[in-house]
């Protein structure tokens, strides 16, 4: 007995070496870790290979403060502190759903999504889920956390045809991503994750009940984050969108 659940550890270890071999085959053979030039997306349609970089692909640098700040706070807190997988956050997810009875929610890091976004489909399965674990550990070993963030940055998607914080400033606010200020950087992390049907608000020129209130939360956690102050709070709130009726 004891023999044979040996063997099967050594099958699973065996299996697993290989695979982590070949994402870091595939990663390298990518090239997109250290440069612009050789990197590709998945797309509804299929894996798009793209032989140079978009037009509208910006270095970190070159996007606002504000907005690197926002997203990064709102869809994954502890970014700088974690190796792609964010423990604490699943299982507070899974707390959220056994014990609260809650719908289970995300927990997907920054490089989650970033994995999933380049190498990955949107199909929900166990060896999907398992590929993006791998994946995700190997795409650290490899990046530095802000180049992670500036692909990030980069590849989401913040409505229909628009990737990434600079088209999307573009289309929202008819300015630069480095010139948004806190509560515009707040509308565009409210997007995430289904942009089309959260963009609902751009398109009627008014917020819905949702959206002002996720970028309420999003402002909030900007409070305890401790990069705006209560007072400072209280005044973007009272702010409006240049398109708000």
């Amino acid at each position: 007995m004891l023999s044979s659940l040996m063997n099967i550890l050594k099958i699973f270890k065996t299996i697993f070496l290989l695979l982590f071999v070949h994402y870091i085959s595939l990663i390298l053979l990518s090239g997109f870790y250290k440069n612009y030039n050789s990197y590709f997306i998945n797309s509804k349609e299929g894996v798009v290979f793209i032989d140079e970089a978009p037009q509208n692909w910006i270095k970190l640098d070159q996007v606002g403060q504000k907005v690197q700040d926002t997203i990064r706070i709102s869809e994954d807190w502890a970014f700088y502190d974690h190796y792609g997988i964010d423990l604490l956050q699943i299982k507070e997810a899974l707390v959220d759903r056994l014990i609260n009875k809650k719908k289970l929610r995300g927990a997907s890091t920054i490089t989650q999504q970033v994995i999933k976004n380049i190498f990955l489909s949107n199909q929900r399965s166990f060896f999907r889920k398992y590929n993006e674990f791998l994946l995700t550990l190997t795409l650290e070993l490899f990046l530095s956390k802000k180049r992670i963030l500036e692909m990030y940055l980069n590849l989401i998607e913040l409505g229909e045809r628009i990737y990434g914080v600079q088209m999307g400033s573009d289309l929202y606010f008819s300015t630069s991503s480095n010139n948004l200020n806190y509560r515009q950087a707040a509308f565009l992390a409210m997007l995430l994750p289904s942009p089309i049907r959260y963009s609902q608000s751009f398109r009627q020129k008014s917020l819905t009940e949702y959206a002002q209130t996720q970028i309420d939360k999003i402002l909030g956690k900007l409070v305890i984050a401790r990069l705006i102050t209560e007072q400072e709070y209280e005044m973007i709130k009272l702010d409006r969108f240049a398109w708000e009726l």
